[in-house]
């Protein structure tokens, strides 16, 4: 029943005042401190905040290799490096599952993650790999070291050759 009144009231204001100025109106309303001091919901606003609270944590759960390589304040060079390792990483084309990182990291004595999520390893592999020689960098890019045996090329076709023989 409010919700005809509310409507036929709106009507009559659109007609009689034009639906831009009422628009421009309701956002002058919405926007005054006094009308979100005084109408705000508390209750709505509590969820909206929890809302946005959860949003921020899942963004914040799903950071990307790139992201977190874009914040880190590198040389050109190596920042260019990193980049490519992260958008290979991001692609699952470098460390592409957790044995991997797993690996990587008992290779060059880093603490492996506690969580076994390759979002969790971003901040130990690349924080490591900004330290590490630009040579060292450009090798691992051109061999694609560390891209696990689905990118082995070679032996990965002469494992199958040796099974058709078994």
């Amino acid at each position: 029943m409010k919700e005809k009144g509310l409507d036929d009231s709106l009507n009559e204001i659109v007609h009689q005042y034009g639906i831009a100025r009422v628009d421009r109106a309701l956002r002058d309303i919405r926007n005054s401190t006094q009308y979100q001091t005084n109408h705000e919901n508390p209750s709505a606003s509590d969820s909206k905040r929890r809302y946005e609270r959860r949003a921020e944590k899942r963004q914040r759960k799903r950071a990307t290799a790139t992201g977190f390589v874009s914040n880190l304040e590198e040389s050109s060079e190596v920042g260019k490096l990193l980049n490519e390792l992260a958008i290979r990483f991001d692609k699952k084309e470098f460390l592409p599952n957790f044995g991997e990182i797993r690996n990587f990291c008992e290779i060059h004595g880093i603490d492996t993650p506690v969580s076994k999520s390759r979002e969790a390893a971003v901040p130990r592999v690349f924080k490591h790999l900004s330290q590490v020689d630009i040579q060292d960098l450009q090798f691992m890019i051109q061999a694609k070291s560390f891209s696990g045996p689905t990118r082995l090329g070679p032996i990965a076709e002469a494992i199958r050759r040796s099974s058709k023989f078994s």
